[in-house]
C-alpha cells in the first residue's frame, strides 16, 4: 500500500528553508524502505528555481542531465511528467514539488504500476491548490507538520 502525505504551508513560509528539510524527509523514508527518490518537478526545463534552493547548480545541472546522484547514501533521480510516462520504474519514495495535475497523474499512474512506497508532495497552501485539493479528496492522505526549533 502507498502512503501518502502533503506538506502544504504559505508560500512564504515554504521559502524558508523548507526545501531542504523536505528533501531530508523522503531521503530519511528511502532509507527506511531501502529505495530510491525520484524527485518529480512539473517540466525538466523549467525546475532551476526549484531545485537550488536544495542543490548546487552543477548537481541541478546534473539531475536535469539524467544522472542520478547519491544523497546520504539514497540513489535520487529527476522526473518530469514526461519521462514518467515514459519509463517503468521500480518501488520508490516519490518527492513531487509543487505538482501540477498533469505529474500528480503521472506518479498515481506509475504507482499503480508497480506500487510506490511514499508518494510526498511539497506544495504552498496560499494558491494554485486545485489540483493539489483533487489528489487529496481521491487518495487518503496525512498532513505533514513542521516542527517549531527555539
Amino acid at each position: 500500500m502507498t502512503d501518502r502525505v502533503i506538506l502544504q504551508r504559505e508560500f512564504s513560509e515554504l521559502m524558508n528553508g523548507l526545501h531542504g528539510s523536505i528533501l531530508k524527509y523522503a531521503i530519511d523514508r528511502a532509507e527506511h524502505h531501502q529505495c530510491e527518490v525520484y524527485l518529480c518537478v512539473n517540466n525538466k526545463s523549467h525546475c532551476d528555481q526549484i531545485l537550488e534552493r536544495i542543490f548546487e547548480k552543477k548537481v541541478v545541472n546534473k539531475l536535469k542531465s539524467n544522472q542520478v546522484i547519491s544523497v546520504n547514501g539514497r540513489k535520487l533521480s529527476l522526473y518530469s511528467p514526461l519521462t514518467l510516462n515514459k519509463s517503468y520504474l521500480p518501488e520508490a519514495v516519490y518527492l513531487l514539488m509543487f505538482p501540477s495535475p498533469e505529474l500528480l497523474k503521472s506518479v498515481e499512474y506509475q504507482a499503480s504500476l508497480n506500487p510506490a512506497h511514499e508518494i510526498i508532495v511539497f506544495t504552498e497552501s496560499d494558491g494554485h491548490t486545485e489540483a493539489t485539493d483533487n489528489w487529496m479528496s481521491e487518495h487518503e492522505v496525512r498532513m505533514l507538520g513542521i516542527e517549531k526549533t527555539v
